[in-house]
């Protein structure tokens, strides 16, 4: 850094914006080390803000070689013009001087709150203040320059003092904010995480291995409660890894209707949907005994949470654009928490499949509800979007469509 010295603005400005920094600061801090160990957090938050005092050594002092330079005077030598002479450059020799220092430097551009500010150039060259003496060669001498040198350091060493004593006097508060800062996030998280235990959806996978015929992995996933934000207060909700987990095991199940055509194209509607009932009660569990997902309509799979749906999966035949449509604002209108998840799941059995896929892409992106398309990385198995609720814009779904082609062998 290379400024004035002591030319700035207030140097209590400057020490109280750095306390202004502090719940910034605290916020980039991963949860899990505020948790466990906060009064490491407490001291890199104080290292990172901290303001050290100014220490001069002026046993390094030091100059630079005599050089000569030009100055502007009212007058030449001994002989002064009166005050409104216009200036003239005389010839003028320039010796710099060189002392280290330690402490923030920043403290050196500040004014302290007791201060005698203009009175001298100097500046914070890091890691030295650097000041400067030029005198008319007519009046140059060792004393001279001595006499103008110590002036100049009897300034920094009084402004330092001064500034020193600002620093001491902010201290003490500084690390009461920063033990605060902490203490607040610690207690900010434990009340999350207490919310979060309250509002969980215990759903997991079964523990015990179940007699279905698909591919999965059996594994227990604990369900991790969504967090607040400054527009929504929390609600239940499964866990995004359990979402994937539950359309994976939709899909292995239509991968094996897939591969048994003779025997899947013989069900009606509500048998498919029947199967992916058992199947799913039969991969996760919740935290009491009893079936998770219940069937409330003609071809709908739900996992409802307090009277509210957490997975909605709608289970439909192809018969067409506008049934097709009618299925989804079926789907669309049930009550919901703010982050519903569902699958729409289509069963082809006539027809050119690419076609239908991509009519049915279609009504999706055209219905009233369609807030976006988002990437899928196997979009010939599944696309994915974020629609709203009837309702409630602000209630969006997740909305994975699975289409399943079933052809009967001839």
């Amino acid at each position: 850094m290379r400024d004035r010295l002591f030319s700035n603005d207030s140097l209590r400005e400057f020490l109280n914006g750095q306390i202004r920094k502090i719940p910034q600061a605290v916020s980039y801090i991963p949860d899990d080390e505020v948790r466990s160990d906060p009064a490491a957090v407490i001291a890199e938050i104080t290292q990172l803000l901290d303001v050290q005092p100014i220490s001069i050594d002026w046993e390094t002092k030091r100059a630079d070689p005599l050089t000569e330079t030009s100055i502007l005077r009212r007058g030449s030598g001994q002989s002064f013009l009166p005050p409104n002479t216009t200036p003239v450059k005389v010839p003028a020799n320039k010796v710099t001087w060189r002392v280290a220092y330690r402490g923030t430097t920043q403290v050196l551009t500040y004014r302290a709150s007791r201060h005698r500010s203009g009175e001298y150039t100097a500046l914070a060259f890091h890691p030295d203040i650097v000041y400067s003496v030029e005198l008319p060669q007519a009046s140059s001498s060792a004393a001279a320059f001595t006499q103008e040198a110590q002036r100049i350091e009897k300034w920094i060493t009084e402004s330092v003092e001064w500034a020193n004593t600002d620093i001491a006097a902010w201290r003490p508060g500084f690390i009461v904010a920063v033990e605060q800062a902490v203490a607040a996030r610690a207690q900010h998280l434990q009340s999350q995480e207490d919310l979060a235990t309250a509002l969980n959806i215990p759903l997991k996978r079964s523990a015990e291995p179940q007699s279905v015929p698909i591919p999965v992995t059996r594994r227990k996933i604990v369900p991790v409660e969504q967090k607040a934000t400054a527009r929504a207060t929390p609600e239940p909700a499964i866990t995004q890894a359990i979402y994937e987990d539950i359309i994976r095991t939709i899909r292995s199940v239509g991968n094996s209707f897939e591969r048994l055509p003779r025997t899947a194209a013989k069900f009606y509607e509500e048998e498919l949907r029947d199967l992916l009932l058992f199947i799913l009660n039969s991969n996760f569990e919740g935290a009491v005994a009893g079936e998770m997902f219940n069937g409330s309509g003609k071809t709908d799979v739900l996992l409802r949470w307090m009277d509210r749906n957490a997975f909605i999966g709608e289970c439909k035949i192809w018969k067409g654009s506008k049934a097709f449509t009618e299925a989804i604002d079926q789907l669309l209108g049930y009550t919901v928490w703010r982050d519903t998840k569902a699958a729409l799941i289509l069963f082809i059995k006539d027809g050119d499949a690419t076609s239908i896929i991509g009519k049915a892409d279609s009504a999706i992106r055209e219905h009233s509800c369609f807030v976006r398309a988002v990437d899928s990385p196997e979009p010939d198995e599944r696309m994915n979007y974020v629609m709203h609720a009837m309702d409630d814009d602000a209630r969006e779904i997740q909305l994975a469509f699975l289409p399943i082609v079933i052809r009967p062998l001839q």
